[in-house]
């Protein structure tokens, strides 16, 4: 899974304090905090976030399901077995990311070029 961001300008904390206030395990938001600690267009497998959060794998999908609720993760499939994951905050959801980086994709392009 590729992880792409969508965050504000340099002077914008990488976590956003308004996501403590969020409906969501204390888990889903160390995965959130995990996921954005990462560069833009770092690859991680669902086996790899999970070893290095020691969590299993139910509850690894269980807080991809809380964040994809409260609209923080966006996860395409852009061929068989390569993902995307869009990380958004509480000002901008992950499919408005997900949007900008369409506009300016290149990553996408070349996978589906492939077809």
């Amino acid at each position: 899974m590729f992880i792409r961001k969508g965050l504000p300008g340099n002077f914008w904390n990488k976590l956003d304090n308004k996501i403590f206030t969020l409906p969501m395990s204390p888990g889903a938001k160390v995965l959130y905090a995990f996921l954005l600690s990462t560069h833009d267009g770092a690859v991680w497998t669902d086996e790899a976030i999970k070893d290095a959060l020691r969590i299993s794998r139910n509850t690894l999908l269980r807080q991809k399901r809380e964040l994809r609720d409260n609209d923080l993760l966006l996860v395409e499939q852009i061929q068989p077995r390569i993902y995307v994951a869009y990380l958004g905050h509480t000002n901008k959801s992950a499919e408005k990311v997900k949007m900008e980086w369409k506009k300016e994709d290149g990553l996408t392009k070349l996978f589906k070029s492939k077809k």
